[in-house]
C-alpha cells in the first residue's frame, strides 16, 4: 500500500517518531523531505519511504532491492538488512518493523490535536462509520478509514494519513483473533468507542459468541475515558462491558437513543430522533434497509452530543451516500441491481434482503438472488447457510447460487423459489445467461456474498449481455 503523509517529513523528524537513529544518507539527509510512504515495493516511486513488512505470506525485506531501485529515498527495516541498503539510502534500523510503524504512526497523529472516534463490530461498522463521517463532516474536519484499512496496517496508514488541520478521527477496527482489536486500540487511544453489534461471522477461529464479544470490547484498551455506545438488542455486551454503556437502536424505545415514528419513504426513512432530554423531528436518511436504521440513529445522536445544531444533523444525514460494494443501487436496463458483496453473515444477508424488499415495494417487481458463499462461519457453517437459503427462499421468486455451499442454500429453500446451484469453478458467463431470461421489468437482482466469493466480478458480465 502507498499513502500520501498527512504532511511531509524531515527525515530527522522521522528519526525522532521512530526512536532510532538513522544509519546512511550522507550528511545532508537530514534534510531530505518525505511525503509518501509505501509497503508494497512495486508501489514506491522516487522519494518515498519504504517500510519492509513480515507477513504470514511473504516478507518485505526480500524486496529491498526493488524498492531501491524504484527510488525510495529512505527504508525502514531490520538491523541485519544493513548490508542490502546503499549508503546514498537513508536507513532506519529497528528491532521489528510492524512495532516501529505503530510507533511512528501513534506519535505522528499524537501531534494533531483531534478527537478519536473508533468504530468495530461484526456487522454494520463500514456503514456506521461512514454516516458518522457524513453526519459530523457538517460541523467538523473529518478523517476517516478509508476502503478496508480496519486491521493494524490500516490503523497506521489511517493515522499516518491524517491531515494536520483533523479534528475528528473515525477509525474502523476489525479483527478475526484475539488481541488484534486491542493493539489497535492502544495506537488508536479513542475517545469515544462504538461496538455496532456482535454476530457470528468469526466463530471459525473465536469458536463462541462470547469469545467474540470480549475481543470487541478490546476497543476499550486505549481508551482516554470517554463512552462507549452499544445496540440496546446486544445482552451480553452489556453485561460483559466494564464500563457504563449507552444504548441505542433503531425501535426499541428503551434504548438511551432510538428513533420514532418511523417511515418509510420512496429515499429511505424518515425518523424523530429520541434522546435522553430531547426529540429532534423530521429527520431522514437515504438508507434502503431499515437494520441500517440504527446506525443513522447513532450518527445523529453523536451529532448532536458533539454540539451540531439540528440542521447540521439533518444536512449530514441526508447527504450519506453508500460505499462501494454495500446496498449500491444500479440501473440495468428495465431492471435494477442490488450490489452488496463486501462481505457476508447472516445478519447482513438478511439485511440486504430487507433492502431488497424496500426497493421492489417502490418498484413493483419481484427479487432475484445471486448468491455466494458467506465466510468464517465455523462450524454453525452448514446450518446457518440452510438458514439464510430459507429466509430468502420466502422472499424471492429465483434463487442462483454459486460456490461449495450453494446446495446447502438449495437445501434450506421452500415454496415456490426456483433454485439453481453452482459450482465454484463456474463460468460466470454461463450463471448469467441462464439469469436473464427469469429477470422481468422492475425486478430487483440482489448479489451479494462474502468477499472471498468476489461477487461484484459478475457486473461486467451482465453489462456487456446488456451491450453496456
Amino acid at each position: 500500500m502507498r499513502i500520501k503523509l498527512g504532511r511531509p517529513l524531515l527525515i530527522r523528524q522521522i528519526s525522532e517518531y521512530l526512536g532510532c537513529r538513522m544509519r546512511n544518507g550522507g550528511e545532508n539527509a537530514c534534510l531530505f523531505a518525505v511525503s509518501h510512504l509505501t509497503t508494497d515495493s512495486r508501489e514506491v516511486l522516487p522519494g518515498d519511504l519504504f517500510v519492509a513488512l513480515k507477513t504470514e505470506k511473504d516478507d518485505g525485506h526480500r524486496y529491498l532491492g526493488e524498492a531501491i531501485r524504484n527510488g525510495a529515498s529512505a527504508i525502514i527495516a531490520a538491523s541485519d538488512a544493513a548490508h542490502e541498503v546503499p549508503q546514498d539510502t537513508c536507513f532506519f534500523s529497528v528491532a521489528d518493523t510492524w512495532d516501529a510503524l505503530a510507533q511512528f504512526a501513534a506519535r505522528f497523529s499524537g501531534d494533531i490535536p483531534h478527537k478519536t472516534i473508533a468504530v468495530t463490530g461484526s456487522v454494520g461498522k463500514t456503514t456506521t462509520r461512514h454516516l458518522l463521517a457524513s453526519v459530523l463532516g457538517e460541523k467538523f474536519k473529518i478523517h476517516e478509514s478509508s476502503g478496508n484499512y480496519n486491521n493494524l496496517l490500516g490503523t497506521c496508514l489511517t493515522l499516518l494519513s491524517m491531515p494536520g488541520d483533523t479534528d475528528l478521527l473515525i477509525a474502523e477496527c476489525g479483527m478475526d483473533a484475539p488481541g488484534q482489536i486491542s493493539r489497535m486500540s492502544r495506537i488508536l487511544k479513542p475517545d469515544d468507542s462504538i461496538i455496532t453489534g456482535i454476530g457470528i461471522s468469526h466463530l471459525e477461529k473465536l469458536k463462541t459468541v462470547e469469545a467474540i464479544c470480549r475481543a470487541k470490547l478490546e476497543i476499550l484498551d486505549g481508551m482516554r475515558g470517554g463512552s462507549l455506545f452499544c445496540p440496546a438488542a446486544e445482552p451480553l455486551l452489556l453485561r460483559l462491558s466494564p464500563i457504563p454503556v449507552h444504548t441505542y437502536s433503531a425501535m426499541d424505545t428503551g434504548a438511551e437513543y432510538h428513533a420514532e415514528n418511523v417511515r418509510e419513504t420512496p429515499d429511505g426513512f424518515s425518523f424523530d430522533l429520541r434522546t435522553r432530554d430531547r426529540t429532534i423531528a423530521g429527520l431522514s436518511a437515504p438508507l434502503i434497509s431499515q437494520r441500517l436504521l440504527a446506525g443513522a440513529v447513532l450518527a445523529a445522536s453523536i451529532g448532536y452530543l458533539l454540539g451540531e445544531t439540528e440542521e447540521e444533523v439533518r444536512r449530514g444525514l441526508r447527504r450519506y451516500r453508500p460505499l462501494p460494494l454495500r446496498q449500491n443501487i444500479q440501473r440495468f436496463g428495465e431492471f435494477f441491481v442490488l450490489l452488496d458483496c463486501y462481505n457476508a453473515c447472516p445478519d447482513s444477508m438478511k439485511a440486504a434482503g430487507e433492502a431488497a424488499l424496500h426497493l421492489v415495494r417502490m418498484t413493483g417487481g419481484k427479487i432475484i438472488l445471486l448468491l455466494g458463499d458467506m465466510s468464517e462461519l465455523g462450524d454453525n457453517s452448514d446450518y446457518l447457510h440452510r438458514e439464510v437459503g430459507a429466509y430468502f427462499g420466502s422472499i424471492a421468486r429465483d434463487l442462483f447460487c454459486i460456490g461449495r455451499n450453494a446446495h446447502l442454500y438449495a437445501s434450506g429453500v421452500t415454496g415456490d423459489c426456483r433454485v439453481h446451484t453452482y459450482l465454484p469453478d463456474t463460468d460466470p458467463e454461463q450463471v448469467v445467461n441462464d439469469l436473464f431470461p427469469v429477470i422481468g421489468r422492475n425486478d430487483v437482482l440482489l448479489i451479494k456474498g462474502s468477499r472471498s466469493a468476489a461477487m461484484e466480478t459478475y457486473i461486467p458480465c451482465l453489462k456487456e449481455k446488456l451491450g453496456y
